[in-house]
């Protein structure tokens, strides 16, 4: 404030007095001229600015000499003559290809991906499948073998046809490449048996899993579940506008059971697949879950009521009826064994009624169905 106060006191004099108004100077300004103010220090240094007009663009890093053999050397500026704005490198010559996405205009392949490496050609046919083993140890039976051989390290590939079987006996994982119609991949104890493989159709028995991933895009293709079960997934019309991708995630449930115990099936694809039961076929949106059993049950019970000796009286949504001797009902894979006297109540909870909604209650006794 002392230093400062001679100038606040120093007397004001008219700008025609002092000659032009000098142009305002910007805060960035006044910090550089700060900053470059000449000051002595133990090197004698000498600060300066160069003015805007007569700075020089930076351009790269210095070149080495051609002579020099194994040193790289920088693109020369564009000239004048070049069209070149000053201070931009030149690119190289020549450029790189600009990528370019697959479209559905393109051929269809015509061998195997090409990180599939062989010191001999692999046929690409539709009879024949590619067996690739991902971790540890992967068994296979080719057509016609009696003995099941391992996949080594240092040959993970083999030609799978019809006849052929596979197997994941402890810890493993494989993928099975089907001829321009997805692949399967499996992870953990796996049993499947391949039945049928031609330009048609895909038929595939899994006596065993624990967790498989089924990617469709073409040919009608069947799987055969330990339950008994099929999934079926039909072909895709070549005429729709699109045929979208069928996508299955069948896993094992972590408990006691093991091999024996349940699973679910997923369907993480855009088309619905039909699965067919001892019950009737059921159909899978896209999004919806079923579960299964991985054991075949020694008796089957159709999903149709069927009752005998006992007259069932439907009110509303719900069966009831009392058995005057022994009787028995079957419905949807459950059975019935009704002692004489003894009273059922069938009540479909959030499902739908059965049958149709009627005024009045409707009696359905004997060998009837709903």
């Amino acid at each position: 404030l002392l230093a400062a106060a001679p100038l606040l006191a120093a007397p004001q004099s008219s700008p025609s007095a002092q000659g032009p108004v000098p142009q305002p100077v910007s805060p960035q300004e006044q910090l550089l001229q700060q900053f470059f103010q000449p000051r002595g220090d133990a090197m004698n240094s000498q600060w300066g600015r160069i003015p805007q007009q007569q700075r020089m663009l930076w351009n790269g890093f210095p070149t080495f000499s051609p002579s020099l053999l194994g040193y790289g050397r920088y693109p020369q500026l564009p000239g004048p003559a070049a069209g070149g704005a000053p201070g931009m490198a030149q690119p190289f010559s020549p450029r790189l290809p600009v990528g370019q996405l697959p479209s559905e205009s393109e051929d269809p392949p015509t061998t195997w991906p090409s990180w599939v490496t062989s010191k001999q050609p692999l046929p690409y046919e539709p009879g024949v499948a590619l067996l690739v083993q991902h971790a540890d140890r992967v068994w296979w039976q080719g057509k016609g073998e009696d003995a099941f051989v391992p996949l080594f390290f240092h040959d993970k590939f083999a030609l799978a046809t019809g006849g052929a079987a596979i197997e994941v006996r402890r810890a493993g994982a494989f993928e099975l490449l089907l001829h321009e119609t997805g692949r399967l991949v499996a992870q953990g104890p796996t049993h499947l048996e391949l039945k049928r493989m031609d330009a048609e159709v895909v038929e595939i028995a899994v006596l065993g899993l624990t967790r498989l991933r089924l990617i469709v895009t073409g040919r009608s293709q069947t799987y055969e579940l330990p339950d008994g079960s099929r999934l079926q997934m039909a072909a895709p019309d070549p005429a729709a506008e699109s045929t979208g991708v069928t996508d299955l995630v069948l896993e094992r449930a972590i408990e006691p059971g093991w091999l024996t115990g349940r699973a679910t099936v997923t369907n993480l694809g855009e088309r619905d697949v039909v699965w067919h039961r001892d019950s009737g076929p059921l159909t899978l949106h896209p999004g919806e879950r079923g579960t299964l059993f991985l054991s075949k049950s020694p008796t089957s019970i159709g999903a149709p009521l069927v009752s005998s000796g006992v007259e069932l009286v439907r009110a509303g949504k719900t069966l009831a009826g009392t058995a005057a001797a022994a009787a028995s009902v079957d419905w949807c894979g459950a059975k019935f064994q009704l002692p004489a006297g003894t009273s059922l109540q069938l009540d479909p909870l959030q499902g739908a009624p059965f049958g149709l909604p009627v005024a009045e209650p409707t009696r359905a006794g004997g060998a009837t169905t709903q």
